[in-house]
C-alpha cells in the first residue's frame, strides 16, 4: 500500500534517505542492520540501507513478514506495533491487553507511550495520503466499523486500482 509506505518513511525519517536513528536505525523506513540483513536474505534484495530503493523494499517486505506471523496474523495494528518496538514486544503486549476485540481500544491500551503515538501517526498519515492518490483508506473504514484493519485489505485496495 502506497500510502502506508509514505505514512511509514514520513513517521520513521521525515524522508530522510540518511537518517539514523539513537538506537542504529537506518534509511527511510528506519530498519535495524540486523534485520535488513534478515529480510534482504530471506527475500533476496540487494543494496544498503541508505538506498531509498532498497531501504523501501525492505521495508515493506519486514511489514509482509510481521504479518505473516501467526500471533499477528495480517492484523495491522500488531503490525504497526511490531514495527516500532519489535516484535517481542508486541506480542507479549498483544497478550495481556483487554480489548474484547475493539481495535481502538487496543491502540489506547498500547503501554508504551511513544508505540502507541507511532501507531496513531502512521494510521493518521496513511488515511492522508490515502486520500491523495485516489484510495479510500481501507483501515479507515475498518476502524470506523469496529473491525481489525488488515494489511492484505490495503494490498487488495491498490490491486482493485
Amino acid at each position: 500500500d502506497p500510502a502506508l509506505v509514505y505514512a511509514l518513511a514520513r513517521t520513521e525519517s521525515g524522508f530522510n534517505p540518511h537518517a539514523v536513528s539513537s538506537v542504529g536505525a537506518r534509511g527511510l523506513m528506519q530498519l535495524m542492520p540486523a534485520t535488513a540483513r534478515a529480510m534482504a536474505q530471506r527475500y533476496d534484495i540487494a543494496g544498503n540501507l541508505e538506498s531509498p530503493a532498497a531501504n523501501l523494499a525492505l521495508g515493506q517486505s519486514y511489514l509482509q513478514y510481521l504479518g505473516a506471523q501467526p500471533d499477528v496474523n495480517g492484523d495491522l495494528l500488531r503490525i504497526l506495533t511490531s514495527y516500532n518496538a519489535g516484535p517481542v514486544a508486541a506480542t507479549k503486549w498483544a497478550r495481556t491487553i483487554r480489548d474484547d476485540g475493539d481495535p481502538l481500544i487496543f491502540i489506547e491500551s498500547i503501554p508504551n507511550a511513544t508505540t502507541r503515538r507511532f501507531v496513531r501517526q502512521v494510521l493518521t498519515d496513511s488515511w492522508i495520503y490515502g486520500e491523495q492518490i485516489g484510495n479510500v483508506p481501507a483501515s479507515l473504514t475498518a476502524l470506523a466499523e469496529g473491525h481489525v484493519p488488515r494489511l492484505q485489505d490495503a494490498m487488495a485496495t491498490i490491486a482493485e486500482r
